[in-house]
């Protein structure tokens, strides 16, 4: 027992170390390089998420599953928010841009990030002991997806002005990440705990993501509808950015991975 408890200590020691290592080689390499977003993104987020699902297999299907079932539709009508209200810009995408407004890029970061989360959040915290998924939880994440997809083209088609709405990135922050995240922590306070260590690690990759990414230009904050700026690094952003995709982001994803797919729920 002392000698497997070791092992397995010892195994988590290198897992961090690793996937520590790697967004800060990452950054060096997007800022010696002037890397793109695609390629900054690939970094980032898809080598560790490679690394933790060659060490969690188990936790492939579910991850997967939900990063394509919730990430992409919600992905798609955010960003297609966020284009419309001009809260931030990819300036220099090789893609062509859906609606003329998202860059394809946008898609492959919300899918990436959502999975990583995941996997890094069943790999250390949630001790995923089964890969099976039930057929319950992805009718579940398909209607969901499929409400969302809903509203949005109702809206679009009835009266699309609605969908222009000030200060954007503050109300929408507060209605996808901040509001269900508070409803969730409500309801069960007690797994919102084991959303620590995710938070932290996913926080401080979304930091070295910001700066890097607006050194090189990759986007930038067009709008003059912020609450205010931080200042970091030589980089200037948004406080929205900062409380809802640098801090909260993390959290309110495992939130809705709980509620809406996980076989524990």
């Amino acid at each position: 027992m002392l000698y497997h408890n070791f092992m397995r200590t010892r195994k988590i020691f290198l897992d961090i170390i690793i996937i520590s290592i790697l967004p800060v080689a990452s950054s060096v390499l997007i800022l010696v390089f002037k890397l793109n977003f695609l390629e900054s993104m690939l970094l980032f987020y898809a080598t560790p998420s490679v690394y933790l699902s060659f060490r969690t297999k188990n936790a492939i299907p579910r991850s997967l599953i939900f990063a394509l079932l919730w990430a992409i539709p919600t992905g798609f009508v955010i960003d297609y928010l966020v284009g419309i209200n001009n809260v931030w810009y990819v300036p220099a995408s090789p893609f062509p841009r859906l609606f003329n407004l998202i860059p394809l890029e946008d898609l492959l970061w919300a899918f990436l990030i959502s999975y990583l989360i995941v996997i890094f959040y069943e790999h250390f915290d949630d001790k995923c002991r089964g890969s099976n998924v039930k057929e319950g939880n992805i009718k579940t994440l398909i209607a969901f997806g499929l409400v969302v997809l809903s509203v949005f083209i109702v809206v679009r088609l009835i009266n699309p002005s609605l969908l222009s709405i000030p200060y954007f990135y503050l109300f929408g922050g507060i209605i996808f990440i901040l509001l269900p995240l508070v409803l969730f922590y409500s309801r069960f306070s007690s797994t919102v705990n084991k959303f620590i260590h995710t938070g932290i690690y996913l926080l401080a990759i979304a930091i070295l993501h910001e700066i890097t990414g607006l050194r090189n230009l990759q986007w930038i904050y067009p709008s003059r509808e912020y609450i205010g700026w931080v200042s970091m690094f030589g980089t200037r952003f948004p406080y929205e950015e900062l409380v809802f995709f640098i801090f909260l982001l993390a959290p309110a994803v495992l939130a809705y991975y709980e509620f809406l797919a996980d076989n524990k729920r």
